[in-house]
């Protein structure tokens, strides 16, 4: 995680009501706000982005080049099948297009 990012967090906790923030691991840099409740605010877009260069990445150290495709639609998929779609709780993160 970067500096810049880890600082934004702590000052949302500093902000928020509760004591922690619930998010999807591995998604802090897409993380925009925190409500009034607690819950994170993410962006869906900067979610697919990371999801998409996660995918590119390990296509590359795979040597799966020839795959047809798209990267930007599996990380979409990935994003509105596995997080977008979990449910954890009251403090499941709001999500912005």
């Amino acid at each position: 995680m970067r500096k810049k990012t880890r600082e934004f967090i702590h000052k949302l906790i500093d902000q928020s009501p509760l004591d922690t923030l619930t998010y999807p691991e591995g998604f802090e840099e897409a993380i925009i706000g925190v409500g009034k409740t607690g819950r994170v605010i993410m962006s869906e877009e900067l979610c697919i982005r990371i999801l998409c260069d996660q995918i590119i990445k390990e296509r590359k150290q795979d040597g799966d080049d020839d795959n047809d495709m798209d990267p930007w639609e599996e990380a979409a998929d990935e994003f509105y099948y596995n997080t977008k779609g979990a449910y954890i709780g009251k403090l499941t993160p709001i999500w912005k297009k």
